[in-house]
């Protein structure tokens, strides 16, 4: 089987759809097919390990749409996977001309992913903001379209796909697995332990991964300069880019509270994993909420890090049933005190992290993915075989 990956992310860059396609690319070529990924995010032409890299010239633009036309205009045997993105395609997020070659080559039978879906329309919105809400739409209903398959990052998608962009098919959900592995490291997981015990002197570890975005930094930084008034036993590790701008929020760097805030910056994904690892308790606050698409969360969960994060519009169902989190209302109280709670309770953390494990296991790991990936393919050389005899 040959596999075309388009992707708006691709590392070295950091991000969620970045991780999820190197991910799916690797597994994929482990399994022993041919993996080929075009971005503009990829630095040159090559090989990733047993993944063949295509660097397009420009985000999605004309050049690369001829590249991309040239490389698969006839490749009807291969699978071709779009990693859909609106903001990833470039123009600013509304690249209509991208989508209407996706629609001019939908013989190729894509199967698409949809990350996202498109900007929300706000009654109190910009003109500008509008704009960019229905264009993204229409883009999202053109691309759903043109897929022969359609996968979501979470089942919160499936009806504004439907109510939306008037999409009929069927979008089945595709569990975003951990962007990186699991370090088994216990050697060097311990002397880490013993590092931040050293610089903090503190005996309990809280850690946050994220990219720190402005509309968590302020009321991640409220519950954290309250905890750690209340516990002086308490550290708090700071994991991802921009984490230095939320350590400044808390406290004064030079005070002694703050040399309670560990902040090692960017990482690769192996010392990543382990510091990780080394933290006994996440807090991961979002301002949707809670979702299976935060692969900052799913990263914790493949870690059997217990992980108190807080309810919104975008938690699915089945995490209240899970046991996987400690669920907080969408109040800063109310998290702090869950977080309160689960630093008391060595117990608690325990069934947290057993339970993460277990839910990691049963939805979100990657054969799941590649298991979904291979029905995918299936279904699509089933329909051009068909279409053969019509």
């Amino acid at each position: 089987m040959i596999w075309q990956i388009i992707s708006g992310e691709y590392p070295p860059t950091v991000g969620g759809v970045s991780g999820h396609t190197s991910v799916i690319a690797h597994g994929l070529a482990t399994r022993g097919d041919e993996v080929h990924v075009w971005s503009p995010s990829i630095q040159r032409n090559g090989h990733d390990l047993d993944v063949r890299l295509h660097k397009l010239p420009d985000r999605f633009g004309l050049r690369s749409i001829y590249q991309l036309e040239k490389g698969l205009a006839r490749r009807y045997d291969h699978q071709v996977v779009i990693q859909y993105v609106a903001q990833s395609f470039g123009k600013k997020g509304m690249n209509i001309p991208f989508c209407w070659w996706l629609w001019a080559r939908r013989r190729l039978q894509f199967i698409v992913m949809f990350h996202e879906i498109m900007v929300p329309i706000e009654c109190d919105g910009s003109l500008r903001q509008n704009l960019l809400a229905s264009t993204t739409r229409y883009m999202a209903s053109l691309v759903a379209r043109v897929a022969r398959v359609v996968f979501i990052s979470t089942p919160t998608w499936r009806p504004v796909l439907r109510g939306e962009c008037r999409f009929l098919g069927e979008a089945r959900w595709l569990p975003i697995p951990s962007p990186f592995s699991v370090s088994r490291d216990q050697e060097a997981i311990l002397k880490l332990r013993s590092s931040f015990t050293q610089n903090s002197m503190c005996s309990l570890f809280l850690g946050i991964l994220s990219s720190y975005p402005e509309s968590m930094r302020h009321r991640t930084a409220g519950v954290l300069r309250k905890l750690l008034k209340q516990h002086p036993e308490l550290g708090v590790v700071l994991l991802g880019q921009n984490s230095h701008q939320l350590s400044r929020e808390i406290f004064n760097v030079d005070s002694p509270s703050g040399k309670r805030i560990l902040t090692p910056g960017f990482l690769p994904d192996t010392l990543l994993s382990q510091r990780l690892s080394a933290c006994d308790l996440m807090l991961q606050i979002y301002p949707d909420g809670a979702c299976a698409r935060r692969t900052s969360l799913v990263a914790a969960l493949a870690h059997a890090r217990p992980v108190v994060s807080n309810k919104g519009k975008a938690t699915e169902i089945f995490w209240d049933r899970s046991d996987a989190l400690a669920l907080a209302a969408d109040d800063d109280e109310v998290i702090e005190r869950t977080v309160r709670k689960c630093i008391l309770a060595n117990g608690l953390r325990r069934m947290y992290s057993s339970a993460a494990v277990r839910v990691y296991s049963e939805r979100f790991a990657v054969q799941h993915s590649l298991e979904l990936l291979s029905r995918a393919s299936a279904a699509v050389a089933r329909s051009r075989q068909d279409a053969k005899f019509r």
